[in-house]
């Protein structure tokens, strides 16, 4: 899939919205880390990291397109793959039976939760043993907007080469409190950057996770739920103990499910631990490339972090500053 297909997707309209409900009219001009940094040929990742890579596959057609970005993670990479039945375990068995950059595991679970269990049940348990992990799922068409074209988008930008893959891996190498990276939002998903209709399950949620929200503070997430992360990055979400009996059946909702609140408190349990979080993405594929800082060496990382604003502490004041200033 060429860069092209990305650039000349028709994009939805998008409107300025209403001040209220995770209305945040900043967050796309958040600066974006741009992947692969300049010098990545030159500053190779450090050794004796342990990695591990993830994915929920239910929809077979995207299994070769998960190989392929695992293939481009540099170094020992442990590959743990969920599914929902013995044949589709059998074929990710034909993609993977020659990896050997490390262990495979293939677990076949309940067709309940979709990713998140993959994430934060199915192989909770063995998070705790890698540095970092990257998340990811075969997204597919739901019917509201173009899955396939979104699920390329993010691989791209997450492991869509080995340099991106390393710069990635970089960052957090030299940087102890980077906890969570994940793509800038595609274009035609940034109408649902808020709350919809998740403010009280989230809010119920963050009591739990020791924490409060606001309706009208300012909201991100990875959109689309696929990200790299320290574990520990993940521990308010981790802690919640989550049981498949939690998450509602298929057919789940568009919107207003537990589903659809934990992908938008990611970033709150990142921060919450301790950790800060950046966006990524390809200048390729960026809307506004000047929003884009091109890395050249740590000192940039460090600015993209500086420059990033927190969901937990976000305040009216910045909230109305980014309204009345017109940013979008």
């Amino acid at each position: 899939m060429s860069i092209q297909h990305y650039l000349t997707r028709p994009v939805m309209s998008i409107r300025r919205r209403n001040v209220f409900k995770g209305f945040h009219p900043n967050y796309a001009s958040t600066l974006t880390m741009g992947v692969p940094f300049a010098d990545i040929k030159s500053r190779n990742i450090r050794d004796g990291w342990r990695l591990c890579a993830i994915a929920h596959c239910f929809h077979c057609s995207s299994f070769s397109e998960i190989r392929s970005i695992f293939d481009n993670i540099p170094g020992r990479v442990d590959v743990f793959l969920s599914t929902d039945t013995i044949e589709k375990a059998s074929l990710l068995n034909s993609h993977f039976h020659d990896w050997d950059k490390g262990t495979v595991n293939i677990k076949i679970i309940l067709n309940i939760g979709r990713d998140l269990t993959s994430k934060f049940i199915a192989f909770d348990d063995v998070l705790d043993s890698y540095d970092l992990s990257l998340f990811v799922h075969t997204k597919q068409d739901d019917g509201l907007i173009d899955a396939n074209a979104w699920r390329r988008y993010l691989f791209h930008n997450l492991s869509g080469s080995v340099d991106i893959c390393s710069s990635v891996i970089r960052a957090f190498q030299d940087n102890s409190d980077l906890g969570l990276v994940f793509p800038n939002h595609w274009i035609p998903a940034r109408p649902w950057i808020k709350y919809m209709k998740n403010y009280s399950i989230m809010k119920e949620l963050a009591a739990q996770m020791s924490f409060k929200i606001n309706r009208f503070a300012r909201l991100d997430f990875p959109s689309g739920s696929m990200f790299w992360a320290r574990p520990q990055a993940l521990r308010s979400i981790r802690d919640l103990n989550l049981q498949i009996t939690h998450f509602p059946t298929e057919p789940v909702p568009k919107d207003g499910t537990l589903l659809h609140a934990l992908e938008r408190l990611a970033l709150h349990s990142c921060e919450q631990s301790g950790f800060k979080w950046l966006k990524v993405v390809d200048p390729q594929l960026a809307l506004r490339t000047d929003k884009v800082a091109m890395i050249t060496n740590n000192d940039d990382v460090r600015a993209v972090i500086a420059r990033t604003p927190p969901v937990l502490r976000s305040s009216f004041k910045n909230l109305a500053l980014g309204f009345v200033t017109g940013r979008s």
